[in-house]
C-alpha cells in the first residue's frame, strides 16, 4: 500500500504560495490542520484553503475568541485572536490588495511615515504657528487634515496609482475654488504641507530632523527599516500633486486617476465571551463583525469615554452587545477624524449596517450619525438595535447625518432619538420607553445655498415668493429663513431656474432625436476626443449620459416644460458636491455640442445618422433644443443667478420686501411610522421610571420639536393608554372612542359652518 504525500509545513497560519503549488498539487499545515490548492479561474491563480475539521480556512475570514491569541493568523477556529481590534489591523491589511505589488524598498517608508505621523502632524501646526503667527485659523482641523494626507500618501505607496492623494486634493476644493476661506489660509496651507513633505524626505530615511518647530511629539527612527529611500521621487510625487490641485485648481488634476486597489472583503466572527477593548476601533471598508448571538457576545471599550466601533462604507455589525461607555462616547459613530477610503463617489456609497445589536449603559449614547464627518451619504442603516442607556441618547443625527432605523428599541434615554443642526431620519416599527424625551428635533443645517426675494416679494398669508441669485433650483423639504423672520419656512414646491419658453408638441422632432441617441451619443464623444485630445475620461459614460440627455430633452420636447432636462442636468451635482470634479467645464462643452448635433439630426443633414422620411421636425424645435441645452450647461457650471418661485407650505408670516436675503438649509427633522410611547417622561432610572414604582408618564415629552420650524417631528404613534396620534394635532382617544385636536376641529368647522349659516338664515 502506497503512501499520499503531501508538500507540508508545520509554521502557524502559513500558507503555500501560488508558486510554490502546481495545479492539482495539495499542501498541508500540520500545525492548522489547513489543506490548500492552487486554482486557475480564467488564467487567475491563486491559493485558497479546503475545508477540514478545524473548520474552514476561508479568504477573508478571520476569528476572535476568548482562548484565542493576538499572535495567532486568526485564519481558523483554532488559530483564533485573542481580540476583536487585533482582528481588525489584520483586516486593515488585507481588505485592499494592489493589482501590481510596491517597489521594494516602498514597505519602509509605510511604516515610517505610519510611525511618524502625529509627529508630522504636531510638526504641521507648531509650523504655521509660527511662521505664520497672526493668521486664525482652525488648528484641529489642521492636524486632522494632515493626518489625512499621510493617511492618503502610504495607501497610495502601498497600493500604487494617485487616487487617495487626488482625492486629498480635492477635499480641499469646490468648483469655485478653494474651501479653505482667504488667500491667507490658503498660501499656509499650502507651505504647511511642503514644509510636511521636506521632513517627510527625513522620516522615511531615518535622518534625524535637527531643528523640530515642537518638542512635544518626538521623530521615531528605526534603523531596522531600510530602503526608504526608494519610495522618496514617488512621496514627493504624491505631495505635489495635492499642493498643486490646492493651488491651482481643478484643472491641474483633470487627469486620470490612477487606481491600482481591489477589494476583499473581510469578516471576523466573534465567540462568545465578554471582550475588553483598546477603543475605538476603526473599522476598515467592507468589514463585517458578527457575533455569536446578541447575548452571547459583550464589548466594552477600555476607555469608558471614547467610542467603541468606528465605522465607514459597508461595514455590518451584527449580534453584540456594547457595554459601559460613557457620555461622549457612543458604541457606535463615524470617525470624527474622517473617514477618506473609498468615497469618491456619492452614488456608490453603501451604508454601515447594524443588526441584532443592544447598547447597555449610562449616559452613554447606542449610535451617533455625524454627518460633517461622514462619506457618501452620510448615512447608516440599523435593524433590532436596543437603546438602554441610562441617562444618555438612543440615536443621535447631526450635520446633515441621516438614518433609516427599524425595530429600534430605547429604554429609559435621556433623548430617545434626537436630530439637530439638519440630523434626519426614518423611524418604523420602534419604541420609546420611559426615559426623559422620546422624539427630539432641533435646529438647522448651515446654509447650503442663498438668494434674495425679487421683485414680486411675497405678501403676508401668502405662500408664493419669487427668489433671484439662485444657483440651483431650491429642493423639495429644505428649510427657507428670510432676514428678518424668525421663523422656518417649508419648500412645498419651487420653480426651475431655466430660461426655455418650451410650448412642447414637438412630437415629429422628439421621434427623430429618440431614433438617434446612440448616434448623438457617439458624436460628441468623438467631439471631445478632437476638442480635447490630452482628456482621459470614460467615454462609455460619457456616451451614457449623452443618450440620458437627450431622452430628457426628447420628452420636454412632447410635453412641452423642462422638468425631464432640469432633472437631467441635476444630477451632475449631489447637494455642493458635483459629480464631474475636473471634468466640468468639458462637461458644460460637451452638452453644447449635443446642440450642434442634433440641430443636423432635426434637419436630417448628419451623415451616419438614423433618417425617417415619415418625419419632419417641427419649425422652433431646433431652437428650443438648443435652449434646453443652454440651460442644462448653467446648471452644471452654476454660474447662473437663476429666479424661482417658491410654493412655501406655511403662509408668510410678514411681508417680504425686495432684495430681503433668503437662507436655505436642511432642517432637522424626524419621520415615525407605527412608534410606540410607554411612559415618557417618567425619568432616566429603571428603579424609578416604572409605573408600579410611582413613575408617571408626560405626554408633553414624548414629541419635542422647535416653534419656529427649525426642526420637525412627523408621526404616527399609540402610547401606553391606547390613544392614536397622527402629528400633533389629531388624537383618537382610546379609552372614550373620541376624536380630539386641531386638525379634527378645523375639518369639522369646515363641514358644519354651511349648515349653521342655512340655519341661521
Amino acid at each position: 500500500m502506497s503512501n499520499l504525500l503531501f508538500k507540508r509545513n508545520n509554521n502557524q497560519g502559513v500558507a503555500p504560495s501560488v508558486s510554490e503549488l502546481e495545479l492539482g498539487e495539495l499542501a498541508l499545515n500540520t500545525y492548522d490542520g489547513t489543506i490548500y490548492t492552487k486554482v486557475d479561474r480564467a488564467g487567475a491563480q491563486s491559493v485558497v484553503a479546503i475545508p477540514n475539521g478545524d473548520g474552514a480556512f476561508q479568504t477573508g475570514v478571520l476569528y476572535v475568541a476568548k482562548n484565542g491569541d493576538d499572535t495567532n493568523s486568526g485564519k481558523t477556529p483554532g488559530t483564533a485572536k485573542l481580540t476583536i481590534a487585533s482582528a481588525v489591523a489584520v483586516a486593515h491589511e488585507n481588505v485592499f490588495a494592489p493589482t501590481t505589488p510596491a517597489p521594494a524598498g516602498y514597505s519602509s517608508a509605510i511604516a515610517l511615515l505610519k510611525a511618524n505621523k502625529a509627529f508630522l502632524q504636531s510638526e504641521a501646526t507648531a509650523y504655521v504657528n509660527s511662521t505664520y503667527s497672526s493668521l486664525v485659523y482652525g488648528e484641529s482641523k489642521c492636524y486632522r487634515d494632515i493626518g489625512l494626507i499621510i493617511d492618503a500618501i502610504t495607501t497610495d505607496l502601498k497600493f500604487g496609482g494617485n487616487e487617495e492623494s487626488i482625492f486629498a486634493a480635492r477635499s480641499y476644493l469646490t468648483y469655485l475654488g478653494n474651501n479653505l476661506g482667504s488667500a491667507s489660509e490658503t498660501n499656509a496651507t499650502i507651505a504647511a504641507i511642503g514644509y510636511i513633505k521636506s521632513i517627510s524626505r527625513n522620516v522615511i530615511q531615518n535622518s534625524t530632523i535637527i531643528s523640530p518647530y515642537q518638542s512635544s511629539v518626538t521623530q521615531t527612527v528605526n534603523n531596522s527599516l531600510t530602503g526608504g529611500i526608494a519610495a522618496d521621487a514617488k512621496m514627493i510625487e504624491l505631495y505635489n500633486t495635492i499642493t498643486n490641485g490646492i493651488q491651482n485648481g481643478e484643472d491641474d488634476i483633470d487627469a486620470l486617476e490612477i487606481n491600482n486597489i481591489v477589494i476583499e472583503p473581510q469578516t471576523i466572527r466573534v465567540a462568545a465571551g465578554d471582550y475588553t477593548e483598546t477603543n475605538p476601533i476603526a473599522l476598515p471598508p467592507y468589514t463585517s463583525i458578527v457575533g455569536d448571538s446578541l447575548r452571547a457576545v459583550s464589548v466594552t471599550g477600555s476607555t469608558a469615554t471614547k467610542d467603541t466601533f468606528h465605522v465607514t462604507q459597508a461595514n455590518y455589525l451584527s449580534d453584540m452587545t456594547f457595554k459601559g461607555h460613557l457620555s461622549p462616547a457612543a458604541s457606535i459613530a463615524f470617525s470624527p477624524s474622517g473617514n477618506t477610503f473609498l468615497q469618491r463617489d456619492v452614488q456608490s456609497w453603501t451604508s454601515p449596517y447594524i443588526q441584532n445589536c443592544t447598547s447597555r449603559t449610562t449616559t452613554g449614547t447606542g449610535m451617533r450619525v455625524d454627518g460633517s464627518v461622514a462619506g457618501g451619504l452620510r448615512s447608516m442603516v440599523v435593524d433590532s438595535f436596543t437603546q438602554y442607556n441610562e441617562g444618555g441618547i438612543g440615536v443621535h443625527l447631526l450635520n446633515r447625518g441621516y438614518a433609516q432605523l427599524v425595530s429600534v428599541f430605547t429604554i429609559c434615554c435621556q433623548d430617545a432619538f434626537l436630530a439637530e443642526s439638519g440630523g434626519f431620519c426614518s423611524i418604523t416599527n420602534s419604541n420609546s420607553s420611559f426615559g426623559t424625551n422620546g422624539l427630539r428635533a432641533t435646529g438647522v443645517s448651515e446654509e447650503l445655498y442663498s438668494g434674495a426675494v425679487a421683485t414680486a416679494g411675497g405678501d403676508v398669508n401668502q405662500n408664493t415668493v419669487e427668489v433671484d441669485g439662485l444657483i440651483i433650483r431650491p429642493n423639495e423639504g429644505d428649510a427657507v429663513k428670510f432676514v428678518g423672520d424668525d421663523t422656518y419656512y417649508t419648500i412645498a414646491s419651487a420653480t426651475s431656474l431655466f430660461t426655455t419658453n418650451n410650448p412642447g408638441s414637438y412630437n415629429q422632432a422628439s421621434a427623430l432625436l429618440t431614433l438617434n441617441k446612440a448616434y448623438i451619443g457617439a458624436e460628441v464623444v468623438d467631439w471631445v476626443n478632437t476638442t480635447y485630445p490630452g482628456l482621459t475620461y470614460d467615454t462609455v459614460k460619457c456616451a451614457r449620459d449623452v443618450e440620458l440627455i437627450v431622452a430628457a430633452i426628447a420628452q420636454d420636447l412632447i410635453d412641452g416644460g423642462v422638468e425631464e432636462s432640469d432633472k437631467a442636468g441635476r444630477l451632475y451635482w449631489a447637494g455642493t458636491q458635483s459629480q464631474v470634479i475636473g471634468q466640468v467645464d468639458e462637461t458644460a462643452a460637451a452638452v453644447g455640442q449635443i446642440a450642434q448635433v442634433a440641430a443636423q439630426v432635426l434637419a436630417q443633414t448628419a451623415i451616419g445618422m438614423v433618417t425617417s422620411g415619415a418625419l419632419t421636425a417641427e419649425v422652433g424645435a431646433s431652437t428650443t433644443v438648443q435652449s434646453l441645452t443652454t440651460d442644462i450647461q448653467h446648471t452644471i457650471l452654476r454660474d447662473t443667478t437663476g429666479k424661482s418661485v417658491i410654493t412655501l407650505e406655511e403662509n408668510l408670516a410678514t411681508t417680504k420686501t425686495n432684495n430681503t436675503p433668503v437662507g436655505f438649509h436642511l432642517r432637522s427633522l424626524i419621520g415615525a411610522s407605527s412608534h410606540t410611547f410607554e411612559y415618557v417622561g417618567t425619568g432616566n432610572s429603571m428603579e424609578q421610571a416604572v409605573p408600579y414604582l410611582g413613575g408617571r408618564g408626560i405626554q408633553a415629552n414624548e414629541v419635542i420639536e422647535d416653534t419656529n420650524g427649525a426642526g420637525k417631528v412627523n408621526f404616527t404613534s399609540t402610547d401606553q393608554k391606547g390613544d392614536f396620534r397622527i402629528g400633533q394635532e389629531l388624537v383618537i382617544e382610546r379609552a372614550t372612542g373620541t376624536i380630539t385636536g386641531r386638525t379634527f376641529n378645523r375639518s369639522l368647522f369646515a363641514v358644519m359652518t354651511p349648515y349653521i349659516l342655512a340655519i341661521t338664515d
